[in-house]
This record gives C-alpha cells, sequence and structure tokens, in this order.
C-alpha cells in the first residue's frame, strides 16, 4: 500500500516542504498524513504547501501518532501511496446504513482505508 513512511516533526514551514517534497518522490500516487494535535503548526500557512503538490494530499489531526514504534504527541507521519488511489467523501454519516456506495465497491479496490471522526454519530456501521 505505502512505498515509503517517514516521519517530520512538523515545527517549520520550510521543513514542511521538504517532508513533503521528499514523501512526493518516485511516482508517489498520493500522500496520507497523521498529526499528532500538539504539532505547532498553522495551517494556514501549509494549505498553499498542499494545494501545489502535483499528489493528492489527505490526512487528519489526531491525539498521538506512532512512528518506528514510539508514540508522539508532536509531530507528523507522512505515507506515501504506490498505488493509484481514490478518495470518497461519505456524507451524512448519522444516516449511513453501512453499505458502501456501488461505485466505491465497483472499482478494482486491493484495501480500503476508513478515516471517520470518533465524535461523528453512527460509528458502529464502520
Amino acid at each position: 500500500m505505502f512505498q515509503k513512511v517517514k516521519f517530520y516533526n512538523g515545527k517549520n514551514l520550510k521543513g514542511w516542504l521538504q517532508f513533503l517534497e521528499e514523501l512526493s518522490k518516485d511516482n508517489a500516487t498520493g500522500i496520507l498524513l497523521f498529526i499528532a494535535e500538539e504539532t505547532p503548526f498553522d495551517y494556514k500557512k501549509i494549505q498553499p504547501l498542499l494545494k501545489k503538490m502535483k499528489t493528492i494530499v489527505v490526512g487528519g489531526v489526531f491525539p498521538a501518532v506512532i512512528y518506528d514504534g514510539s508514540l508522539y504527541k508532536q509531530g507528523v507521519v507522512g505515507c506515501a501511496f504506490k498505488s493509484p488511489i481514490s478518495i470518497e467523501v461519505i456524507k451524512n454519516l448519522s444516516k449511513f446504513n453501512g453499505s458502501f456506495p456501488e461505485k466505491i465497491l465497483s472499482k478494482n479496490i486491493e484495501s480500503v482505508l476508513i478515516l471517520n471522526d470518533g465524535w461523528a454519530d453512527n460509528n458502529p456501521c464502520l
């Protein structure tokens, strides 16, 4: 699923650029970011970097991240995909009945990764 996994402390803008460029090398088809919630970053400053990327960048903020067997309350784990990816959003999770839309399942899928808001209604259906 991933061609590389890297860790970055997330502390400065220049470092973010280098981190994202390193993840996007070798024809990465997408980048998944797990950001620990105490990471000192300003999304408004990072957003332009993300928009300039030539590959899809997705992710979220979590209480902590795990990298190489260690738990971090500050930092970012970046995962570069090696296979084609597709991003789908399930809207109105509170009304989700547990059946994925046919457009998702009709594709030749090897793996499914689901990220959802832990505070959202109807999580047991996932």
